[in-house]
């Protein structure tokens, strides 16, 4: 079963070449039976062959068309293919400049977020701070009647520096 598998694939590669062969030999013909200097037709040739695309094929199917007429349809194809390549990269330089922007702005929320996450650090270093230099200070006084008694009491100092 696999040998005839392969050898299946196998033909069907010949075949496919053998079938461009023919295709490549058509197109000669053709333009062979067009009657056109061989410098033009060798032009042609090599541009099918490049590309072998309806208008292309239409082209050398139609005998009135002079080669004056299929040179300016190829200027045309060509500068509408610059035409679409220049649109295709202004589209890129667009695209580029919008990750640009929006990398950009990443960059400065991240900057900002970092700025305030220092922010409330030094805020919190700050009260911190406030909370150490405003201690609780208990003290026990004996009651003054009483002494077996203490009191205690307690109040904030604020030890200034």
């Amino acid at each position: 079963m696999k040998q005839r598998n392969r050898r299946g694939g196998r033909r069907r590669r010949k075949k496919k070449i053998r079938n461009e062969i023919d295709v490549e030999r058509g197109i000669d013909q053709e333009l062979q039976n067009l009657n056109l200097n061989p410098n033009f037709r060798q032009i042609l040739s090599q541009n099918v062959r490049m590309s072998t695309n309806s208008w292309m094929i239409d082209s050398l199917s139609s005998d009135s068309e002079s080669e004056n007429d299929y040179v300016k349809r190829l200027e045309k194809y060509d500068r509408q293919n610059e035409l679409e390549r220049e649109k295709e990269k202004i589209e890129k330089e667009r695209e580029e400049q919008e990750m640009k922007q929006r990398e950009i702005e990443r960059e400065k929320e991240r900057l900002l977020m970092e700025q305030q996450q220092k922010k409330d650090i030094k805020d919190i270093e700050k009260n911190k701070k406030e909370d150490k230099q405003k201690k609780i200070v208990q003290i026990s006084i004996k009651h003054p009647k009483y002494p077996q008694f203490l009191h205690l009491h307690e109040y904030q100092q604020e030890f200034r520096r």
